[in-house]
Order: structure tokens, then sequence, then C-alpha cells
């Protein structure tokens, strides 16, 4: 009877976390930012940046661009992707931001043509 009662709780509070996660990643936005905001003690925070692609390069499934907005620029890359840009498109990412060799960049999740 205690077995019982046990597995059912399990099931249901597993079941509750789960839905409580998903619906938290829906409401969850990245905070907007404009590139000339961003600041080192910012290394891991998901952010969303719209700007120009001014700098693009790709290889091994992986895209890697600086984007330009408001005349600062970031490095921006992509991990494992089958997505392709050209230089001068306008794009809005979202991703975190991590330090890389020194140099801030945006790890991107999404990049989408504005």
């Amino acid at each position: 009877m205690k077995q019982k009662y046990i597995a059912k709780a399990s099931i249901f509070f597993s079941i509750l976390g789960l839905t409580l996660m998903y619906v938290s990643s829906i409401y969850i936005q990245p905070d907007t930012v404009q590139v000339g905001e961003i600041q080192e003690s910012w290394s891991g925070k998901n952010v969303q940046v719209s700007g120009t692609l001014s700098e693009y390069g790709e290889g091994g499934g992986h895209l890697f661009m600086e984007l330009e907005n408001g005349g600062d620029k970031v490095d921006l890359v992509m991990f494992d992707t089958d997505k392709s840009f050209s230089e001068g498109d306008e794009v809005t990412a979202q991703g975190h931001i991590d330090i890389y060799e020194g140099e801030l960049q945006i790890v991107a999740e999404e990049i989408e043509k504005n």
C-alpha cells in the first residue's frame, strides 16, 4: 500500500516538475540588448541582440560572424547548424555571452534574418 502511494506521488511530482519547467521556458525570454551594452561580467547571461553581419565565415557546420549594431561589434558564433547567411544580412540572434581568447562573443542558439 505504501509503495503504491510513493509510486503515484513520484509520478505526479515528476509530471508537475516537467510541466513547470516547460511553462517557465516559454515565458522566460532573454534580455534584448544593444551590442555596445555587452560586458564581460555578463558571461553566461542569455541575451537577444539584433544587427548587421559585417563579417561571415563557415566551416564544419559552424558559423563565425561579426555582428554590428550602432557602430559597436561583437563576435557571433553558432555551432552544428545548417543555416547560412551573408555579409550585410540583418539578423536577430539569441544566445549566451561567452569569453573566448579574451574576447566577448555570443554563442547563438538561434539566429533569424529580419
